[in-house]
């Protein structure tokens, strides 16, 4: 299991990570993606999923239409962990590389 990050820490993650982000009450990131076509939102969920699945760490996912929606926190840690932080530097890489 991750340590739980204190506000601290969480907050200097934070301010590495790009503007697109959110961080909701300490307790999730969010970002939303738009795409110019349903079959590239498509593919970066699918994208996605396959980068959790080789981290061990899956975010909820919200895809809708163009625009994917993505909920990023430690459900077993009840909260921000480091491993949150790692996913979104991951998927804003291969949201760079698309």
């Amino acid at each position: 299991m991750y340590k739980l990050l204190d506000t601290d820490k969480a907050n200097k993650l934070f301010s590495k990570l790009g503007l697109e982000w959110s961080m909701l009450a300490q307790s999730s990131l969010v970002r939303v993606y738009k795409f110019d076509k349903p079959t590239d939102a498509l593919e970066f969920v699918n994208r996605v999923s396959r980068l959790a699945n080789s981290m061990n760490h899956h975010p909820r996912i919200q895809l809708d239409y163009i625009s994917v929606e993505l909920y990023l926190t430690t459900h077993d840690s009840g909260g921000l962990t480091k491993k949150d932080f790692e996913l979104a530097q991951n998927i804003d890489a291969i949201s760079d590389s698309q």
